[in-house]
Order: structure tokens, then C-alpha cells, then sequence
């Protein structure tokens, strides 16, 4: 880092050590961190924002949790082929393109709310088309993130982007509270144009030699068929897949169990569920600040990570009060983030470069399947067995999971003949 680099962060180097935020040493990954954290900021006080106001509309929970589905739905239906599409075609003009499309929906619900134009119909149609362009934009962003950096600061810059996302949820959802006061949710939404147009300045604006060229897929090697079947001629790859999917389904809806369990044998209320949430938020913002501190996100990260949110949330199952769920959720949440940025990391750097953008997301397809499905069935099962029965014995199966995970990937390692460094062979350092 040059002496220039060093006093633009003294803040950074006086809570964490250099080698936590070294892919920040790259200007122009450097700026494009600077823009993403005010967009996160503005997406997640609009997604408050507009579950206040469609709450406002119609008094029904049942519409706020169609306006999540509608926006989840397009990558649940399309997400493989907005992976194929950021493998294909110029990031550049494509993530220009997402973060405009953005931008004129967050005006556009301005506009609506503001003049007193807006009805459920309305905000469902602008909803579905925010998924729609996430689609394409979630991978598209994930890939350009890699331009700016070099393979080897790549997993400190996604833990740094775990970081962001962790802040920005935490920061923009007290700030949506805040404002939601004072600017109303009108200022909120058009805040939030704002942000993305600050993100397009900065992608229209780095300079053609700061971006890493990646390869581009071309006829057969760009389709969503051979992104799958890299994917299945690869053992460590759809192990991790199918961990993704039993922790996402099992072992990540803890919105769903903590009500329970807050609900039920701790007999609290809103404001205890409240609580437990901004307690699961901190641990959140904690595993990602641990994840900068680490130097290669390997295999054996990824196994125990997996495995202490597993033993927490056995653990919180049997919680006698909220102080002490409250503490088992940090740690649960910091070994989340932790997972999350691992598996991510794995993910890309065992992938060839043209393939990338199809592997983010098909694991982020798996992810958002897994929690859709996952959520309902572990309501039903805390209404008919119980909050605590529930809790532990999903996160006890996620712990077999871990060991299935661990056996399969040694396994393979023997076979490959690397048994004694499988750990750090399968996940460059």
C-alpha cells in the first residue's frame, strides 16, 4: 500500500490489521467498495421502506410476503441463465445497465408513493421486476469484483464484501428507521437511486487497465448446460452445493426459529424478538471482520464454520433465557458469514474464469430454493413439535451434514492421491 493509500484509511488501520483490508491497496476496487456500501446502505432502507409501505396499503402480511416472494422468484426460475449471461456478455456495459435499471425503479416508486399514486398492484409489478434485473445483476457484480482485483486478494475481497453486506444491513435498516420519520418512504426510495447512480459513475469511470480481463464463454461452453455439467464432474464442488443446501434450508431461517423459540418457551414479545435480531445482525458484522483476518478460506474453514453454527444452533435450541440465546446467536451468526464468504471463495477460485458467473449462480439458485423451502417446513414442524425440538434437531441434522462433508471431501482427496494436504491443495492460497 503507498504512503497515499495508508491516509486515505487511518480508520481501517486503527481497528484492523493491514493484511484484513489489503485488496482495498487496489484503487479502483477501493472506489467500487466505497459505491457499494452507500448502494447496500439504500437497498436495504428501501426493502424496509417498501415493506412499510405495502403494509400501509393493505394491513396484510400475506401481500408484504408476496412482494418477497415475486422478487425472489425470477432467481429461483432464471438465475442459472443470468450466470450465463454475465459469462457472456461485457460486464461493464451489463452492470451499467443493472444499476440504471435500478435506479428507475427506485425513482419510479418514488414517484408513486410520493403523489399518492401507488396501489399493491403497482408495487407487486415494480417488485417482480427489481428480481428480474437482479438476476442478471448479482452475478454480473460478483464477476466485476474479480476484474479488480488479482486472484490472490480475491478472498479478502469477498470478505470484505461480506463486510459491506453485513454493515449495510445493519446501518440501513436503522437509518430506514429513522427516516421513515423524518424523509418518509418517498426520500428513502429516491436516496436509494442515488446510491446505484453512484455505482454506475464508478463503474463508467475506472480506468480500462484497472480491470483484469476475464475470459469470455462462447457458443456451447456459454450455456447453462455446461456450467451444470462442470459443476457435477467436479466432487468437491457439488459437495459444497449440497451443504449449501442443508445448511440454507435447516440451518439458516432463523428469522422463523427464533420467533419460535422467543415466542414459545422464553415467552417474549416483539420487542425480545427484536432483540435477538439485532443480536444475530452484530454477530453477522463480527464473522465478516473475522473473515478479513483470514489469510486462505479453505476447505477446512468452510467445515468449521459449518460445523459451530451447527453446534449453536443445537446449543440456542436449549437456551433458558434471552441473554443467553442472544450470546449463542453471535457466535452463530459470525460463523455464517464466515461459511458464506468461504464456500463463495471456494467457489470461485476452483472455477475457470469463463465458467464463474453460472457457478455463483447456481449456488445462489440452490440457496434461495433451499430457504423457500426450508422456512414453511420449519414453521410447521415448531407449531406441531415444539420451538426447542425443532431448533436442535434441524441444527443436529446440519451437523451430520458437516461429517458427511468432511468424509466425501477426504475421501476424494485420498482418491486423488493428496491425503495429507487435501486441506490446502483443493482451495489456492
Amino acid at each position: 500500500m503507498t504512503r497515499g493509500d495508508a491516509r486515505r484509511a487511518p480508520l481501517l488501520t486503527a481497528v484492523l490489521p493491514a493484511a484484513s483490508f489489503r485488496a482495498l491497496r487496489h484503487p479502483a476496487y477501493r472506489r467500487w467498495a466505497a459505491a457499494d456500501t452507500a448502494s447496500q446502505l439504500g437497498t436495504w432502507a428501501q426493502a424496509l421502506a417498501l415493506s412499510w409501505v405495502v403494509l400501509q396499503l393493505t394491513g396484510s402480511t400475506a401481500a408484504l410476503g408476496g412482494t418477497v416472494a415475486l422478487q425472489a422468484l425470477p432467481i429461483l426460475l432464471l438465475g442459472p441463465w443470468g450466470g450465463a449471461a454475465a459469462d457472456r456478455l461485457p460486464l461493464r456495459r451489463l452492470l451499467l445497465g443493472t444499476q440504471i435499471a435500478q435506479g428507475v425503479l427506485a425513482v419510479a416508486l418514488a414517484l408513486l408513493v410520493g403523489l399518492g399514486m401507488a396501489s399493491i398492484g403497482s408495487l407487486l409489478v415494480i417488485a417482480l421486476m427489481q428480481g428480474l434485473v437482479q438476476v442478471l445483476d448479482a452475478p454480473a457484480h460478483a464477476l466485476f469484483t474479480q476484474q479488480l482485483v488479482p486472484d490472490e486478494d480475491l478472498p479478502n475481497a469477498a470478505a470484505l464484501g461480506s463486510v459491506t453486506s453485513s454493515t449495510g444491513r445493519v446501518v440501513g435498516m436503522a437509518l430506514a428507521g429513522v427516516g421513515l420519520g423524518t424523509l418518509g418512504a418517498p426520500g428513502l426510495f429516491a436516496l436509494n437511486a442515488v446510491s446505484f447512480a453512484a455505482v454506475a459513475l464508478v463503474v463508467f469511470r475506472v480506468r480500462r487497465q484497472d480491470i483484469r480481463p476475464l475470459p469470455r464463454a462462447a457458443g456451447q461452453d456459454a450455456t447453462v448446460r455446461a456450467g451444470l455439467r462442470y459443476v457435477l464432474s467436479r466432487r468437491e464442488l457439488t459437495v459444497l452445493l449440497a451443504l449449501v443446501l442443508v445448511t440454507s434450508s435447516l440451518g439458516r431461517n432463523f428469522s422463523v426459529m427464533t420467533a419460535a423459540l422467543v415466542n414459545g418457551p422464553l415467552h417474549g414479545g416483539s420487542g425480545e424478538y427484536a432483540i435477538t435480531s439485532t443480536a444475530f445482525a452484530l454477530g453477522a458484522l463480527g464473522g465478516a471482520l473475522v473473515a478479513t483476518r483470514l489469510r486462505a478460506l479453505s476447505l477446512r474453514v468452510v467445515l468449521a464454520a459449518a460445523g459451530l453454527a451447527a453446534l449453536g444452533q443445537v446449543v440456542a435450541a436449549a437456551s433458558a433465557g434471552l441473554g443467553e440465546l442472544c450470546a449463542v446467536l453471535v457466535l452463530v451468526a459470525a460463523a455464517c458469514v464466515v461459511l458464506d464468504t468461504a464456500i463463495g471463495s471456494h467457489l470461485v477460485l476452483s472455477t475457470p474464469m469463463s465458467l464463474r458467473g453460472r457457478v455463483l449462480a447456481l449456488r445462489s439458485l440452490v440457496a434461495a430454493a433451499a430457504a423457500a423451502g426450508g422456512a414453511p417446513l420449519l414453521g410447521w414442524l415448531a407449531d406441531t413439535s415444539g420451538a426447542r425440538v425443532t431448533m436442535g434437531g434441524a441444527g443436529a441434522l446440519v451437523l451430520v451434514s458437516v461429517v458427511w462433508a468432511a468424509w466425501r471431501l477426504r475421501l476424494h482427496a485420498v482418491r486423488a492421491s493428496s491425503w495429507t494436504g487435501w486441506r490446502r491443495e483443493l482451495v489456492p492460497a
